[in-house]
């Protein structure tokens, strides 16, 4: 960017990440011109929402139903529930920061590449947590736009599953808001 370092009191970041090559030099970039104390806030979808392809898989057959880029097939879908949910659970608690980058899907057709197709990594909540705190952000507010009011949540609470199991649930599901103050 053509700004002088540290210039600007905030930087705001809205449906733009999930398209860039190499995440961690735009993040950098970001930090570089915003103030000490400046505000750095992100939007951005979740495409490592594992129940999105859990969905997929089970309304496979339906011909008007969204269908992600990574299966071909019912059994790709389950298989991307499976691997989505591995990825969501060790991003989640801190052993894999791997950005997980792949060839984006240039389509006008929904039905062939998902609603974000031109998407270049599978975005989600806790890679830019981990970066933004990496350039010395911290994170002031993460908060996901998904109801605490979901049906699952509501069955969570209902079965008594611990307060920090429906939290993963909601931050694996939902696009994120991140707002980082640098410090």
């Amino acid at each position: 960017m053509s700004f002088s370092n540290n210039s600007l009191d905030a930087v705001c970041c809205f449906d733009m990440l999930e398209h860039v090559t190499d995440v961690n030099s735009v993040l950098r970039e970001m930090s570089r011109v915003v103030k000490a104390k400046g505000l750095l806030i992100i939007f951005m979808p979740n495409h490592l929402d594992p129940i999105q392809h859990l969905i997929a898989c089970m309304r496979w057959r339906r011909k008007d139903k969204y269908k992600p880029w990574e299966a071909n097939n019912q059994i790709m879908a389950f298989g991307q529930f499976i691997r989505s949910t591995y990825l969501s659970i060790t991003k989640a608690i801190g052993i894999n920061r791997k950005i997980y980058y792949f060839q984006p899907v240039l389509s006008d057709d929904e039905n062939i590449c998902g609603e974000d197709y031109d998407a270049t990594w599978l975005t989600n909540r806790f890679d830019i947590e981990n970066m933004l705190q990496d350039l010395d952000f911290l994170i002031k507010s993460a908060s996901s736009l998904q109801s605490n009011k979901s049906r699952i949540v509501n069955i969570m609470k209902k079965y008594r599953f611990p307060k920090a199991v429906q939290s993963l649930y909601l931050k694996m599901r939902a696009p994120c808001i991140i707002l980082g103050v640098k410090e």
